[in-house]
């Protein structure tokens, strides 16, 4: 749990501006951004996006703890094409945008997050989205642990392995190839013949001059 504000030490003078919870799943070294609440009052001055961090730090250091390395960091959020305004405390797509403007991604899988305790029902409104963690997204691997973690720790004693939602997303997750893939695929195009111009007469192709000064934004 991450609380942000001021006086926290103080229940008296105690003021609260957001709370973050974060799950880390030790077997499988994956984690779960599972809330983040901000104070509207304090909303608009980058302190969600501050409250992401803190809870992969966190991960992080949970991780270390017991000597390995987090593997991934995912987060469940309502699929806008299921979830309408009325259904959520904040316009779905308008989220997601922001998720992504921070980095994450959607997992192209169908998601069923698992009934959260005995006689409560999965919640089949959401998609799977995650962070890159040290510049990396998630694999196929990765993906596959995060589920068979999520749905292990809801079984509440059954065989999780059994379960017909958790066989059909890890049977998605087999043919889903990965992001490394997945880029190469969009970054396809049709080959332009550098002899031949529009008018049919030869052109050449000059390369681009190298750019001095150029920085990488992640």
């Amino acid at each position: 749990i991450i609380v942000a504000g001021r006086n926290l030490s103080d229940p008296k003078k105690a003021e609260i501006y957001a709370i973050s919870i974060a799950y880390y799943y030790a077997e499988h070294k994956v984690g779960l951004l599972a809330y983040n609440a901000v104070d509207p009052k304090y909303r608009e001055y980058g302190l969600g996006r501050k409250m992401v961090d803190a809870r992969i730090a966190a991960l992080h250091d949970a991780a270390a703890e017991r000597g390995d390395k987090l593997r991934a960091a995912f987060l469940e959020v309502n699929d806008p094409d299921k979830v309408g305004r009325d259904d959520s405390g904040m316009d779905p797509a308008k989220r997601v945008a922001i998720f992504q403007k921070w980095g994450a991604k959607r997992i192209p899988v169908d998601y069923v997050q698992p009934a959260l305790g005995p006689g409560k029902s999965k919640f089949r409104d959401e998609m799977l989205m995650a962070y890159p963690i040290n510049g990396r997204y998630p694999a196929p691997s990765d993906v596959s642990a995060f589920i068979d973690a999520i749905y292990k720790y809801c079984s509440f004693g059954d065989d999780h392995t059994k379960d017909a939602d958790y066989i059909e997303t890890q049977r998605q997750i087999k043919k889903w190839k990965g992001f490394d893939a997945q880029l190469r695929a969009e970054a396809k195009v049709l080959p332009f013949p550098a002899s031949a111009g529009t008018d049919g007469k030869k052109t050449s192709v000059k390369k681009p001059a190298a750019v001095k000064g150029q920085r990488r934004f992640n």
